[in-house]
């Protein structure tokens, strides 16, 4: 929306709260007044440079990242997330939001359907240009062309391409956990035209940023995940990997560059889980790299402020090795080292292309983003604050919370499970719950333990049951005789005794008082 239009649907005190934080000299009850006056101050050229000396340090990373976003209409819960982001607490970043709305940077159309937020276009855009002016008055260009660069062009997209045909013309057997064997995998990067080293076998935890993620290096990761997405790989249930012809033919057939692109698309959407920032940190490397060689360290610094750090990895682990490093493997990054030895950037010609702010807008072809969680071999399960939101009441019915930052760390136990089945749960519905939010396969160890919690569960049963003593046999007779399933459903323990469920006791208890008895009952 355009600022007169938030401000025209805005009531006199909202406009009020405006000037007043804005030192407006007008009457504060003449809407039209009001209008005229905040409409002039905030299109005064240089008002926003200087307003930001009154603001304070929450504020200004607030603005930041809301004008990273770009989008005009913002639900309440995105608005929240996006300033949480920037390292405030929920509390602060509550409080933050209402000064942005009295700032008059956000609108709340409370009495519309979508009850959001509305960023008024003219002057997010003023802001837009103005954090990044001031992001590249940080970059330090490099003036002259390097002698040498690496650039890996289109090198992925020819790797799928080589990783579909080896496992089509080679019989790969997985492990128990659903991965290529080591000795394979060795195979196939030595085929790649940027090869890396395998995983280390005492690599610690890896999760987040894809499906296969801990099980392979960060390359190989993207490109299998990637391939296994578009249904390309098929992980068989005898422990085999194998091609799905048509998908692999389809895709097979694309070009290069389409390809190429596909794998961006799919990176940006794996890894956005753990950067949620990822979209926009993307278009400003392009912003600040684009047609010149900057700097590696003065980048790092523009944009170490948007990036937060992911349960066990720093922000500057982050930005350098799932963010810098990819672009350079995904072709986005041409690096070159300067004679003094320092690392240079420069964005590609088809990054500039790929990540434009419409391309950048729209949605993944993959799935649609959902809640997700990470199952560890150790029975920890692992869920970020915004997934756990979500998740976090169901989760709670089958795992004990341990720790909270963060993330969040769950544990299974078998008295967890126990506590699930016991709510009506079963191991087929607890496994289906971790198979539908978990990007990675359940770990075998885990999945048998809860299978075999779930069938011990039920082996020997304790119910309640309902008593009826009858005081000699006619009575008992009359009992039998009622024509109740109740009744016939019972248990006659002894000739005066019968048990039912507890569930029928009331219309057994109806039908004797209709027919006349004073039935005795416990308190």
């Amino acid at each position: 929306m355009r600022l007169l239009e938030c401000l025209n649907d805005s009531d006199v005190s909202h406009l009020r709260k405006i000037a007043l934080r804005h030192t407006l000299d007008c009457p504060l009850y003449s809407k039209n007044s009001l209008l005229q006056e905040i409409t002039a101050r905030f299109f005064e050229p240089s008002y926003w440079k200087q307003r930001q000396d009154h603001l304070s340090d929450e504020m200004i990373a607030a603005i930041q990242a809301l004008a990273l976003d770009r989008r005009d209409h913002l639900a309440p819960e995105e608005v929240l997330a996006i300033i949480k982001r920037t390292g405030l607490d929920r509390e602060t970043s509550l409080h933050t939001v209402t000064q942005l709305e009295d700032e008059g940077l956000l609108f709340r159309r409370r009495h519309q359907k979508d009850d959001g937020y509305h960023c008024p276009q003219e002057v997010w855009d003023r802001i837009y240009k103005l954090t990044s002016e001031q992001l590249m008055s940080a970059i330090q260009v490099y003036s002259r062309d390097p002698e040498g660069y690496r650039d890996d062009g289109l090198s992925m997209a020819r790797d799928a391409y080589a990783l579909l045909g080896f496992v089509r013309t080679h019989e790969i057997r997985l492990t128990r956990s659903g991965t290529i064997f080591k000795r394979h995998q060795q195979q196939i990067i030595s085929l790649f035209q940027v090869p890396e080293p395998l995983l280390d076998a005492n690599v610690g935890w890896r999760f987040g940023y894809g499906r296969r993620f801990s099980d392979y290096p960060d390359r190989f990761a993207l490109l299998y995940d990637h391939l296994y997405s578009r249904g390309c790989l098929a992980e068989q249930e005898d422990d085999q990997l194998t091609v799905n012809e048509e998908p692999a033919r389809a895709y097979m057939s694309l070009r290069e560059e389409e390809r190429a692109e596909k794998l961006v698309r799919d990176y940006l959407h794996l890894y956005c889980a753990a950067i949620p920032n990822l979209r926009m940190i993307a278009k400003r490397i392009v912003e600040l790299t684009s047609a010149k060689w900057v700097y590696a360290a003065s980048l790092r610094m523009a944009l170490l402020p948007f990036v937060t750090s992911y349960y066990y990895e720093s922000p500057e682990v982050v930005l350098e090795k799932r963010i810098f490093a990819m672009f350079e493997y995904l072709g986005l990054l041409q690096a070159a080292t300067s004679p003094a030895g320092d690392l240079l950037y420069k964005a590609t010609e088809r990054s500039c292309g790929w990540l434009n702010a419409k391309a950048m807008d729209e949605p993944s072809e993959m799935e649609e983003r959902k809640p997700t969680l990470f199952v560890q071999g150790t029975f920890d399960v692992i869920v970020s604050e915004e997934s756990e939101a979500l998740l976090g009441w169901d989760l709670l019915q089958m795992a004990d919370r341990v720790s909270q930052d963060r993330m969040s760390v769950y544990r299974i136990s078998r008295d967890s499970i126990y506590r699930a089945c016991q709510n009506g749960l079963t191991a087929d519905s607890i496994l289906q719950f971790f198979y539908e939010h978990s990007p990675h396969p359940i770990p075998d160890n885990v999945r048998t333990m809860i299978e075999q919690w779930g069938q011990a569960y039920g082996k020997i049963k304790v119910s309640h049951a309902t008593l009826i003593t009858c005081r000699d046999e006619a009575s008992a007779h009359v009992v039998k005789q009622l024509p109740l399933k109740e009744v016939a459903a019972g248990t006659w323990i002894s000739p005066l005794v019968l048990a039912i469920e507890d569930a029928g006791r009331a219309p057994i208890e109806k039908t004797l008082r209709r027919l006349g008895y004073l039935i005795q009952t416990d308190s």
